[in-house]
């Protein structure tokens, strides 16, 4: 979205939703909210999705207001759909990915997530990219495919490089990049490989003048330098490191997609039977899972307290966390189909959507009389085919075509026998074009066609054609037939050169024609140069 499109009041709405976003302001949930409301006075549909993007994107951390953040981040696909913003549509499927994962539906994930893909690749936005490759590695892990997780970490962190310098999307995907590839050496004992994620992740973190990564306190950070502290033999950096998480927690600046980390990290304490340590943070991790309203969670919380019970052996607390994991996974069920009852309306909304706008461009480029394509689309086409025609060295033709004393038709027999003529000569133009035969309305009584890689004896067979046919047009008019209409075609054909733009070949087509309306009247003109001069005619053809 361009926010210099906006008066300055909007665009500050714009810039502090993002300082809310990266620097986890408090009361950004009121932010937004009145955000939304501006949105929604002004009633412009690309703020509007942008206000109920950043709207849902805050209610996902906020205490069981996860469906809520759902609402809006549906909302905002739909806007985002009918203004076609690319970027902003990749990071709300992103969003729903995120979420979908969360609730254990590693398959929706992937949906999600190459939906979003496929929408930052037609943005090109390497950032953006950056950020939902990683996202898929993340649910590879999640498959446990770490090769393929490892594949897309990688991936992710090439579009890293290819970011702007000072991009903070970039910057943090990374150093995320580098904590999860880290853990993930470390799991697997290589390492001399995690010792090199463990330099970049320092080097970053000291390069961090914007404290991006200190606002964010990512728990993989915590738990890739926890591993490798421990493996290493490091105890004072591991002690040191715990101590660091432990607060982390406990100033709740943590986020619902950072949970699962903290749980995994529990069953590991767990495993390696340390009831101390994992007591300290199965007491920090508690007040959150209360605040989450997300079976898929909660069955994780209440499975790993189950394994803590058994290690304690705390029968009576053992039971009651079984019995919470029950309640939640009957919970998740019924979740795991609402989930999928929400993709499949989202996207028949999207594709509602996706259609009205073909519909709608489809009208916005097509001449409401003749039925032909209009100037707007002519001109887009006309570039795209002089530009193809350049670098593969084709021939183009274009050419103009007039109705020989159109105006004395109208004056004689009136405007309305005038639109109906012409509404016959759309009719035939339109059955004539081809897939290297371009036609549309110039204006008033001129047409344009583009001939993609043909000869001149090719244009003029076919442009013989176009004008017999033209010629046995008969409309009605005061109780008489009136057949036939008399037309003149200038034309211009030759290969682009660099100096060329598709200007001179339209100039150069109504030069020819001028010449045409002075001398020959009702004949096909075919030159090859741009300016008309004796030498130019001489190398013309005529199609007589």
């Amino acid at each position: 979205m361009n926010i210099h499109n906006y008066e300055e009041r909007i665009q500050e709405y714009i810039i502090k939703s993002l300082e809310y976003k990266f620097n986890r302001k408090r009361g950004r949930k009121a932010f937004c909210k009145e955000m939304l409301g501006v949105a929604k006075d002004l009633g412009d549909d690309n703020f509007l999705g942008f206000a109920h993007y950043h709207m849902g994107e805050c209610l996902y951390s906020v205490s069981r207001a996860q469906n809520k953040s759902l609402y809006h981040i549906k909302k905002a696909i739909m806007y985002c759909q009918r203004v076609e913003d690319r970027e902003l549509l990749a990071r709300c499927y992103n969003m729903l990915a995120i979420d979908a994962a969360n609730r254990g539906l590693a398959e929706l994930a992937l949906e999600y997530q190459m939906i979003a893909r496929g929408q930052a690749d037609e943005e090109d936005s390497p950032e953006l990219l950056a950020m939902i490759c990683f996202n898929i590695g993340y649910s590879f892990m999640d498959m446990g495919d770490e090769s393929g997780a490892l594949k897309y970490f990688m991936e992710s962190y090439r579009y890293c490089k290819r970011s702007a310098k000072d991009s903070r999307i970039a910057m943090y995907c990374r150093y995320i990049i580098c904590c999860m590839a880290g853990a993930v050496y470390v799991k697997n004992l290589k390492m001399d490989r995690a010792e090199k994620m463990m330099h970049e992740v320092i080097r970053l973190e000291q390069n961090d003048n914007g404290g991006i990564l200190a606002a964010i306190n990512e728990p993989l950070s915590f738990i890739f330098k926890i591993v490798y502290y421990r493996n290493a033999g490091d105890f004072d950096r591991f002690e040191d490191e715990n101590k660091k998480f432990l607060e982390a927690l406990g100033d709740k600046s943590m986020t619902i997609d950072g949970v699962p980390d903290v749980l995994n990290y529990c069953q590991i304490l767990i495993e390696a039977k340390s009831k101390d340590r994992a007591k300290s943070y199965i007491d920090k991790i508690e007040p959150l899972m209360k605040e989450v309203d997300i079976p898929h969670l909660n069955m994780a919380f209440y499975n790993m307290l189950v394994s803590y019970y058994e290690l304690t052996g705390e029968e009576t607390k053992k039971n009651e966390a079984l019995s919470a994991y029950f309640e939640n996974s009957q919970l998740q069920r019924e979740e795991r189909k609402s989930a999928f009852s929400f993709y499949a309306e989202t996207m028949e909304a999207v594709e509602r959507i996706r259609l009205e706008n073909i519909a709608l461009d489809k009208q916005a480029r097509t001449d409401s009389l003749t039925k032909l394509p209009n100037r707007m689309d002519l001109n887009e086409v006309a570039e795209a085919w002089f530009d193809r025609a350049k670098e593969e060295q084709k021939s183009l033709g274009i050419e103009i075509l007039d109705v020989d004393k159109f105006k004395e038709y109208n004056d004689t027999y009136g405007h309305q026998v005038g639109d109906e003529c012409l509404e016959q000569i759309g009719d035939v133009l339109m059955n004539m074009t081809r897939e290297n035969i371009y036609i549309a309305r110039y204006g008033g009584d001129e047409f344009f066609v583009c001939y993609y890689d043909m000869t001149d004896d090719e244009i003029i067979s076919f442009a013989k054609e176009l004008k017999s046919r033209l010629g046995r047009i008969e409309v009605s008019a005061r109780g008489e037939r009136i057949k036939g209409i008399s037309v003149s075609q200038g034309i211009r054909n030759t290969v682009p050169v660099s100096t060329n733009r598709v200007w001179d070949y339209l100039y150069a087509a109504d030069n020819a024609l001028y010449k045409l309306k002075q001398t020959n009247r009702g004949d096909i003109l075919i030159i090859h140069k741009a300016i008309m001069s004796h030498k130019s005619l001489k190398d013309a053809r005529i199609g007589n």
